[in-house]
């Protein structure tokens, strides 16, 4: 979960949501979850609150801190866009 490329993505659409880059996501796909660089940013202003708290709990991480979206099952995904389309 690259919560640098939500920001930046953020700072050019302002109005963009994102998919499954939460902590719920997160935690149910844990076991595919990597260990990522370490990002340096305190805050990043762009962020809503709850994606600010994973920010930093994913900052808090020693290791496993990155999830490999690509391994997130289809069903999941699909219930996900279910919800923003309806």
């Amino acid at each position: 979960m690259n919560m640098d490329f939500r920001y930046q993505l953020r700072s050019y659409f302002s109005h963009s949501k994102s998919l499954m880059m939460d902590r719920n996501t997160f935690e149910l796909f844990y076991s595919y979850a990597v260990d990522g660089s370490r990002n340096k940013s305190v805050r990043l202003s762009l962020l809503n609150k709850d994606e600010n708290e994973f920010f930093q709990f994913l900052k808090s991480l020693d290791t496993n801190n990155r999830l490999e979206q690509k391994k997130i099952s289809q069903v999941y995904t699909d219930n996900c866009l279910k919800r923003i389309i309806i």
